[in-house]
């Protein structure tokens, strides 16, 4: 069995069509379609990406192992691309975790489906799960072991430079808040990410990072709920050309 036949019998086994597993790969249909029928061969970061989508290890979609089985993971590690040689050194001291023991954190749409009640004392919204996450932060996971982690994408630039358009954001679930917070807030049945901080006259104010953005006084006729606090900021950019 080569490459491409581990591949769409892994995809076929975890129920995914094409476009699904294209999307976790983070590439188009057409591509996964090539790397099925042997016409392009993923490598490198690439083949480990996709090993990860499916839950596999490279060993297995290279015919090393016969067990489709995840590979282990060193519990220390913090970011395996600003320390790589961390990555292979790897000690009989080390402890390992599968991949099943990460945090997965639930990513959320910024479209709430219902809401019920009125101002901060809404009784709850309603939001769809789109996708999952893995956390590898033991410290957060640890501090937040209740399954009350969320996360969410970011969309524009109302939060820069701190946060980008694109970044997603992890935040724990409350609608407890500290003037000066970065929150998720639920304002007229959309899901946003924004500073909070109260006006002289105490009035609640959604503040922007970027100075270009005003900020949004909540008036007594909008919905509005503080839904988190922000713990963390994932980036992911590719890499540039050095020249």
């Amino acid at each position: 069995m080569g490459l491409g036949e581990r591949i769409r019998g892994r995809r076929k086994h975890l129920k995914m069509n094409q476009d699904e597993f294209a999307d976790r790969a983070g590439v188009v249909r057409q591509t996964v379609s090539s790397w099925e029928n042997n016409v392009f061969v993923p490598e490198g970061k690439k083949l480990e990406k996709v090993a990860f989508a499916l839950n596999t290890s490279v060993a297995y979609l290279l015919g090393e192992v016969d067990d489709p089985a995840p590979p282990r993971f060193d519990g220390r590690i913090t970011s395996v691309e600003s320390e790589p040689q961390k990555h292979t050194e790897m000690t009989s001291q080390s402890k390992l975790h599968s991949i099943d023991s990460l945090t997965w954190i639930p990513v959320i749409s910024p479209e709430v489906k219902v809401s019920a009640g009125a101002g901060n004392c809404c009784e709850e919204i309603v939001w769809e799960e789109i996708d999952r996450f893995p956390l590898f932060d033991g410290k957060i996971a640890a501090l937040y072991s209740d399954n009350g982690l969320l996360s969410i994408y970011v969309d524009g630039d109302s939060m820069e430079p701190q946060i980008h358009d694109g970044d997603l954001v992890i935040f724990k679930k409350s609608h407890e808040w500290v003037s000066g917070n970065i929150v998720v807030v639920c304002l007229d049945g959309r899901l946003m990410v924004k500073g909070i901080v109260k006006g002289p006259e105490g009035e609640i104010r959604l503040r922007s990072l970027n100075k270009e953005y005003e900020d949004i006084i909540i008036g007594k006729a909008s919905f509005f709920l503080v839904y988190g606090r922000v713990l963390k900021i994932v980036r992911q950019w590719d890499p540039k050309p050095v020249l």
